[in-house]
């Protein structure tokens, strides 16, 4: 019996040498807290978000309990007259690494092309933006995503899914990940 162990033991020793490896990654996590913008921190208020605007323009913002798919609730920027500058709902700054890649999503309807761009801190407070690009209008709810690579010197970061025009947004359905 214990001769059968060994030879068994043996042939299954020899069998996993021979096998391929196979690298296994985990999925990396959300680093948004309240990516579906579920948990309230007031009626009118996400958890963990925030609202920004700047320059010459009307702008109302929201917390609809309406989103996209299965999820129930989402932010909203209305835009009811614009000279300049933008409006937008947008998550706590989180920590992120230096040189890394990540890819950030979110779900959103628009009355008008909208823009993402990202903004990143360094340690002193010094702040810079890239811009990922427009996204069009939708009347349905549709994803975007874009990866990127963090600047030198970045300790932290936060992304604008941003209006600078007559029109709403509303975007739920949020992701920062990064890549494996």
């Amino acid at each position: 019996m214990r001769r059968y162990i060994y030879v068994l033991l043996s042939t299954l020793l020899l069998l996993s040498l021979a096998l391929p490896a196979t690298n296994v990654h985990a999925a990396s996590p959300n680093l948004i807290t309240n990516p579906l913008v579920e948990t309230a921190s007031t009626t009118s208020t996400p958890a963990n978000w925030l609202q920004g605007n700047w320059g010459t323009n009307t702008s109302a913002f929201s917390y609809p309990t309406t989103g996209s798919g299965t999820d129930t609730r989402s932010v909203e920027v209305q835009m009811s007259s614009y000279t300049n500058g933008d409006a937008k709902w947008y998550f706590a700054p989180v920590v992120v690494t230096a040189g890394d890649t990540y890819t950030y999503s979110d779900s959103y309807t628009a009355s008008t092309p909208t823009e993402v761009i990202a903004q990143f801190q360094t340690a002193g407070g010094a702040l810079s933006y890239q811009d990922f690009g427009a996204a069009p209008a939708s009347s349905a709810w549709v994803q975007y995503s874009d990866s990127f690579t963090v600047p030198t010197g970045t300790t932290e970061m936060t992304v604008f899914h941003l209006i600078e025009s007559v029109g709403t947004l509303q975007t739920n359905n949020f992701s920062l990940t990064a890549a494996t």
